[in-house]
């Protein structure tokens, strides 16, 4: 075990719990009920200070209400949730504030595990793999040429004609690689629900100079906006607007898609150059997103 670790372990072992009783006996308030009645300038903060507090607790059922591995579902009562967490804590609901508390911990409940449902969700999406015998897959990418390409008529599904919209090559889902169905139900969002927009970014991509693939970087902001999720970074942002679904999460892509163009633009780099323009746009990005009040915009109609 090196230093770091150890002091780590030493720490969340033994100084923390001393100094959070030491805090009760001056308070009169265990952890939680400390949290509650505070308020916070963003709810990022305060659902970010809840999932820490349930992720150390010696209550296996408090830990498991904010871990990937907990039951989450569509129809899961968090209120009744909330009073069985309160009641762990001998938070009494004879207290004059209780329903204020039972109120607060609820909504941050529901929207911690409406992240937790999206991250399920998206995965399911991403391991899902293109398939050519799938009339709903081959639709999908059908319109997103008829959209991007109005009145050219495609001549086959294997077509050199998919590369005038950045594919690669013929077969425009070998692309979609590890991000399998996710790439292409986003490409599709974009084309379909914000089609002015994907009609500037094809015509920005076909710059002469400072052009790139534009069916291929919507596949990398794929791959990064899941990322981004995967590891939490996004919460800030969806914590604080309270939306987890997947059109919040399609409208998320779409704003990054947007930005990585208009950074594109203002560096005029080659394309050999997309690795490290694609990082440092992550860096920014991620930058923006540890800022508690985070809230990313909505890319307009």
């Amino acid at each position: 075990m090196d230093i770091y670790n150890f002091i780590d372990k030493l720490y969340w072992h033994y100084v923390w719990p001393l100094f959070k009783l030491i805090l009760r006996l001056f308070t009169g308030k265990c952890e939680l009920e400390r949290i509650l009645s505070r308020e916070y300038p963003s709810n990022s903060e305060l659902c970010n200070r809840i999932e820490n507090c349930f992720a150390r607790s010696s209550i296996r059922e408090i830990r498991e209400s904010v871990s990937d591995s907990g039951i989450v579902s569509e129809d899961s009562d968090f209120k009744i949730q909330s009073e069985i967490i309160l009641k762990y804590k001998n938070i009494s609901p004879q207290l004059p504030i209780y329903e204020k508390y039972l109120n607060i911990l609820s909504r941050t409940l529901i929207t911690i595990q409406n992240y937790k449902l999206l991250k399920r969700n998206i995965e399911k999406l991403r391991v899902e793999k293109y398939d050519e015998n799938n009339g709903t897959h081959r639709k999908l990418l059908e319109e997103v040429w008829s959209v991007l390409e109005p009145g050219v008529r495609l001549e086959s599904m294997v077509s050199d004609q998919w590369k005038d919209i950045g594919f690669q090559g013929s077969r425009p889902w070998t692309d979609f690689r590890g991000m399998g169905m996710l790439a292409l139900v986003q490409l599709h969002y974009l084309v379909s629900e914000r089609t002015q927009v994907a009609k500037q970014l094809l015509s920005h991509s076909r710059h002469p100079e400072f052009g790139y693939s534009m069916a291929v970087v919507s596949i990398n902001m794929t791959s990064l906006v899941r990322d981004l999720l995967s590891e939490y970074v996004l919460s800030s942002h969806f914590y604080n607007t309270r939306a987890c679904t997947l059109v919040d999460f399609h409208q998320t892509f779409c704003y990054l898609f947007k930005e990585f163009d208009s950074m594109w633009l203002l560096l005029k780099p080659n394309i050999m150059e997309f690795n490290s323009v694609k990082e440092r746009f992550k860096t920014r990005i991620i930058l923006a997103l540890n800022d508690s009040h985070c809230v990313l915009p909505v890319v307009s109609l």
